[in-house]
C-alpha cells in the first residue's frame, strides 16, 4: 500500500517536473527567438528554436504533435518551405510524432488499431514496391515510394491516434481552422486587385492548392451552419466570409467543382436536406449578386471572369485537360495489365503525343491532371482496382453512419467528413492530389470515423485515459 501510494506521487512528481522543464525551455526558447527577430538576424534560427520544446510535447504527447502537424500541413507549401526541393518543416515534424508515437506503442505495448482500408492500402503498396520492376525510370519510382511510405505512416498514426469522439472533433477543428487561416492569409495577400494573391501563389504554391484549402474551409462553413447548433453558425458564418474573397482571387475552377459535388453528395445520402438546400441557394445567391461589386473593386479582374465561364472552359478544353486526358488513355490503354511504374505517367507521356488542339499546354512530361488516370496510368489496372477498392470501403461505411439513427453530433461529425471526403476526390477528378498530406489525412478520417463514432474503439479511448492519469 505504502509502496504504491509512493509510486503514485513519484509520477506526480515526474509528470510536474516534466511539464514545468517543457515551460521553462518553451519561454527560453520565445526569449531567444524574439531577441534575433528583434536584431532581424538568424531567421532559421528564429524557427528551429520552439522546436525544442516541442519536440519533448511531441516526444510525452504524440496526439499533441499530431494536431501540430496537422495545423501546419494547410500552410506547409507557402510557408514552412525551407526551400523549393528540399524538406519542409511540416514533414520534419511529421517524422517526430510517428517516432514518437511508435516508441509509446513499443514501450506501452499498445495495440496498433488497423482498418480494411489500411490493409488495402498495404497491398497497393507492395504492388507499387513491384512496379519499380518494370519501371520505365526506377530513379523517379524510387522516389515516389519513399513518399508513398511516408503518407501510409501518417495514415497509420492518424487511425490509432484518432480513437475517440473528442479527439475526432479536436482534429477536425484543426485542420478546418488551419484552412481558415491559409484563407485569411490569402485574403491579406489580396491587398484590394486579385493579381496580388496571384502573383504570390504563382511563387510559393499553385492555385488549385490554395484553393482546395480554402474550398474546405468555404464546404465546412456551410455544412455546420446547415446542420450544427447557433454557436457553429456564427463561427461557420465567419469562415464563409473570410474564404469567399481568396478562392474567388484565385481563379480555380476545381474548387466550386468540388464543392457543388460535396454539398449535392450530401443532399442525396444525408438527412434534414430542406436545410442545406436552403444555405445553398442563398450562399449561391450571394455570390452571383456580389460579382459586380467584387468586379469593381479589383477583387474580380477580367482574367478570373474569363477563366471562371463556361466559355473559356469550352474554348480551352479545360485548360487542355481533355487532350491530356487523350494522351492519357492512350499510355493507360498501351500499359493496362502493369502500367509504366509508380510515377512514371510523365515518363512516358510523351511517347504518346500527338498533335492536339492546345498545343501550348500539351509536351513531353505533363501530369495526369486527375488521380485516377494517373494511378490506371502508373500501376496498371491491378493498381487502380486497388485504389478504388479502398475508397470504396471507406466511403460506404461512411455513408452508412451518415444515415444511421446516431445522435446529433455524432450525424453531423460523420456528414461533415463525407463532405470533406467528396471534396477531396471530386478534387482529384482534375489534378493530382494523391501525394498531398491533406488527401491522406481525409482519407484517415473518413475510415476511422465510424468506428469511433459507433464506440467500436472505447477500450483504445480508456487506454489513453489512464495513461494520461499516470
Amino acid at each position: 500500500m505504502f509502496r504504491a501510494r509512493a509510486n503514485k506521487l513519484l509520477a506526480l512528481e515526474w509528470q510536474v517536473v516534466w511539464r514545468a522543464l517543457i515551460i521553462a525551455l518553451t519561454l527560453a526558447a520565445a526569449v531567444i527567438a524574439g531577441y534575433q527577430l528583434a536584431l532581424g538576424q538568424n531567421p532559421l534560427l528564429v524557427l528551429l528554436l520552439p522546436a525544442i520544446p516541442l519536440g519533448l510535447l511531441v516526444m510525452s504527447h504524440p496526439f499533441a504533435g499530431l494536431l501540430l502537424l496537422i495545423a501546419m500541413i494547410p500552410l506547409e507549401t507557402g510557408f514552412f518551405a525551407v526551400t523549393v526541393h528540399a524538406l519542409s518543416y511540416t514533414r520534419l515534424v511529421g517524422i517526430c510524432v510517428f517516432i514518437a508515437w511508435a516508441a509509446h506503442v513499443v514501450l506501452q505495448r499498445k495495440k496498433i488499431y488497423t482498418t480494411v482500408s489500411f490493409k488495402l492500402f498495404t497491398l497497393l503498396f507492395a504492388w507499387a514496391s513491384l512496379s519499380l520492376l518494370w519501371a520505365w525510370d526506377k530513379d523517379v519510382a524510387l522516389l515516389r515510394l519513399q513518399v508513398f511510405a511516408q503518407m501510409l505512416a501518417f495514415y497509420l498514426l492518424v487511425l490509432n491516434e484518432v480513437n475517440n469522439r473528442r479527439r475526432l472533433v479536436v482534429v477536425v477543428a484543426v485542420f478546418v481552422g488551419s484552412c481558415v487561416l491559409a484563407a485569411l492569409l490569402g485574403l491579406i495577400d489580396v491587398g484590394g486587385t486579385a493579381d496580388n494573391l496571384r502573383r504570390t501563389l504563382s511563387e510559393v504554391q499553385a492555385a488549385n492548392e490554395y484553393a482546395f484549402y480554402v474550398g474546405i474551409a468555404l464546404l465546412s462553413s456551410f455544412l455546420l451552419y446547415a446542420f450544427g447548433p447557433w454557436r457553429l453558425k456564427v463561427l461557420a458564418a465567419c469562415a464563409a466570409a473570410v474564404g469567399i474573397v481568396p478562392v474567388l482571387a484565385a481563379g480555380a475552377r476545381m474548387a466550386f467543382l468540388a464543392m457543388g459535388l460535396a454539398l449535392v453528395s450530401v443532399v442525396l445520402v444525408g438527412r434534414r436536406k430542406w436545410r442545406l438546400l436552403i444555405v445553398g441557394v442563398i450562399a449561391a445567391g450571394v455570390l452571383y449578386s456580389s460579382f459586380d461589386i467584387w468586379k469593381k473593386s479589383g477583387i474580380m479582374n477580367e482574367h478570373i471572369i474569363t477563366r471562371l465561364s463556361t466559355t473559356a472552359v469550352l474554348e480551352t478544353r479545360g485548360s487542355g485537360r481533355l487532350d491530356i486526358w487523350a494522351v492519357g488513355l492512350r499510355l493507360a490503354r498501351e500499359n493496362l495489365l502493369l502500367g509504366t511504374g509508380l510515377d512514371n505517367f510523365k515518363v512516358g507521356f510523351g511517347t504518346y503525343l500527338v498533335e492536339t488542339e492546345t498545343v501550348r499546354v500539351i509536351r513531353p512530361g505533363r501530369g495526369a491532371h486527375n488521380d485516377y488516370l494517373q494511378v490506371l496510368g502508373d500501376l496498371g489496372l491491378v493498381g487502380l482496382l486497388l485504389f478504388l477498392a479502398v475508397l470504396l470501403n471507406i466511403g460506404r461505411r461512411l455513408v452508412a453512419i451518415v444515415r444511421s439513427d446516431l445522435d446529433a453530433e455524432a450525424v453531423l461529425l460523420a456528414t461533415l467528413v463525407l463532405g470533406l471526403l467528396v471534396f477531396a476526390l471530386s478534387a482529384s477528378l482534375v489534378d493530382v492530389f494523391l501525394w498531398r498530406k491533406a488527401y491522406w489525412l481525409i482519407l484517415a478520417l473518413a475510415a476511422s470515423a465510424p468506428d469511433v463514432l459507433l464506440g467500436n474503439r472505447s477500450n483504445d479511448a480508456a487506454s489513453d485515459s489512464m495513461e494520461r492519469r499516470s
